[in-house]
């Protein structure tokens, strides 16, 4: 239970699915300033997409930052909706 606070815990493990938020709320974050950076337009356009994650790397900040197979860049999981599912053994380099 501790550890549920800690910034550098996953909450999507790698090789799961999750669904990227809405454009709506992806744009929000672009507006208020809340993220440090916030997702570019060709980032918003994947909005409501499902994509897995293929690498997880810690932030300069000390939060957890998610890279994707198919959406470009990197993003915080308040980009994400939900963790779908995870795979036993599917390749990451499959398209969805």
């Amino acid at each position: 239970m501790a550890d549920e606070g800690n910034p550098h815990r996953t909450k999507f493990p790698q090789g799961s699915f999750v669904r990227i938020k809405s454009r709506g709320e992806l744009e929000a974050f672009r507006r208020n300033g809340i993220l440090r950076f916030p997702p570019s337009e060709a980032q918003v356009a994947y909005g409501e997409k499902i994509d897995s994650i293929r690498r997880i790397t810690p932030s300069i900040r000390g939060g957890v930052l998610y890279g994707l197979e198919i959406a470009l860049g990197f993003g915080t999981r308040s980009c994400y909706r939900d963790s779908l599912h995870t795979p036993l053994c599917s390749p990451i380099s499959e398209k969805y």
